[in-house]
């Protein structure tokens, strides 16, 4: 597995209309630059202007470990159409995570998170229920074993690092996370299997369009995902 860390994937359009338009983001990928992204060259906003001619704007942002669906307004008007049902938490949204440990049971976890900034923490809301679990015979730290879950995860509101945040307070960081996860579990994970990337995938969105249609557009998990999952038995969940 250690020729994993070789994959590289490139962006592409999943879906498209006269007013919308869903992309495929990889992992290490920027929705757009800020100021904050010194150095950084490529994002999936230049992707669609190289490939279509024109910029769109985004209407949401994943993190650039974050594989997954990313939305695209074409225009103003459908553009303030859907943010207002992000800014009102009807967007739904469903990831899907490899986690640290055990987790065999669904819940929620709503501890209030403060912003990019460091403000005052806002109420938070992440739903998640079990998948899968897997046991390697492999030590990590104290343990003669490791533990790992997959994980579907539903937030109902968009804070900033909400799931990895919210999984790392939960005691089950997600895998490959650099910022809030487990490191002694990453460095195994790069030293056995030769992975860096973070295992968090935007899978499902669902949205109400300007015309009134629901519109659910669904995100392929990277080949990576795919070959994890054939070795842990996880090709049911990961297709």
């Amino acid at each position: 597995m250690k020729s994993f860390v070789q994959i590289k994937e490139e962006p592409y359009i999943l879906w498209e209309d006269d007013r919308y338009l869903a992309c495929w983001k990889p992992n290490n990928l920027l929705v757009h630059r800020t100021n904050f992204d010194f150095g950084e060259k490529e994002s999936l906003r230049n992707y669609l202007i190289d490939t279509l001619g024109k910029a769109h704007a985004p209407l949401h942002r994943l993190d650039k470990p974050t594989s997954g669906v990313v939305l695209f307004a074409k225009d103003k008007e459908a553009f303030k159409y859907v943010q207002e049902q992000f800014v009102g938490n009807s967007i739904e949204k469903e990831y899907v995570a490899i986690v640290r440990g055990f987790v065999t049971e669904e819940g929620v976890i709503d501890k209030p998170l403060s912003g990019s900034d460091g403000g005052e923490a806002k109420a938070s809301e992440t739903r998640y229920a079990p998948l899968a679990t897997v046991e390697l015979d492999i030590p990590v730290s104290r343990y003669a074993s490791a533990r790992y879950s997959l994980v579907k995860v539903s937030p109902k509101t968009g804070r900033y690092h909400q799931i990895r945040m919210h999984f790392s307070h939960f005691r089950h960081p997600v895998i490959g996370d650099r910022r809030h996860g487990d490191v002694k579990h990453n460095k195994m994970w790069e030293s056995e299997f030769g992975i860096r990337s973070m295992f968090l995938h935007a899978n499902i969105l669902k949205f109400k369009h300007i015309n009134g249609e629901l519109i659910s557009v669904k995100a392929p998990f990277p080949e990576l995902w795919k070959l994890v999952s054939r070795k842990f038995s996880w090709d049911e969940f990961i297709y």
